[in-house]
């Protein structure tokens, strides 16, 4: 039922003459000399296609005309010399809650399928100041396509977190320690 409907609405979007969104879908995409091109789903809105993020950091949306691939079910193309092909890759993608300082927080571990490496590098990748969420970061699964393990987690009032949201600007009495204890940051 599922693929007859995605069929459906595949067909309706290329009548409509929107075939590069309906031939991009959001995944990872790699070869095997490390060229990778992440395409994720679009917060801002759907008539913009689908944002992407390359490893020489170029990004942009599948929408665009000056995007550096082509778009196919399951593989894109590279606009290169050698039309280079990135098949979509899977990734493990497990989430997990934990207790920091009293806020349940949330957070995704993201890594490359297949045969588990424990020698393969793990990096714990930490949001800035911002208030967007760290889970679905697109530069999270451009280093798992490449074969490490990533670690995110929407800090307190972010995202999928409980909490409050602080601004760097706040005091870390009011903010650091969940508004509920005393900082004694810079004092013995």
């Amino acid at each position: 039922m599922i693929k007859i409907y995605k069929a459906v609405v595949l067909t309706t979007l290329l009548a409509a003459g929107l075939p590069s969104l309906a031939e991009c879908v959001p995944g990872v995409y790699k070869d095997n000399k490390n060229q990778v091109v992440v395409v994720t789903d679009t917060i801002d809105s759907p008539s913009t296609g689908f944002k992407y993020l390359m490893l020489d950091g170029r990004f942009g949306t599948s929408q665009s005309t000056s995007k550096p691939f082509r778009c196919h079910p399951n593989f894109i193309t590279l606009k290169d010399a050698g039309r280079t092909r990135l098949s979509s890759t899977s990734l493990i993608r497990a989430k997990t809650t934990f207790i920091s300082a009293g806020t349940e927080l949330t957070g995704e571990l993201i890594e490359p399928a297949g045969v588990t490496n424990k020698a393969r590098p793990l990096v714990v990748m930490l949001h800035g100041s911002e208030q967007s969420p760290a889970i679905g970061n697109s530069r999270a699964l451009l280093l798992a396509g490449l074969g490490i393990s990533v670690f995110v987690y929407d800090k307190r009032g972010t995202g999928q977190s409980s909490g409050i949201y602080c601004r760097p600007a706040l005091s870390c009495q009011r903010c650091i320690f969940g508004w509920q204890f005393s900082c004694n940051l810079g004092r013995s």
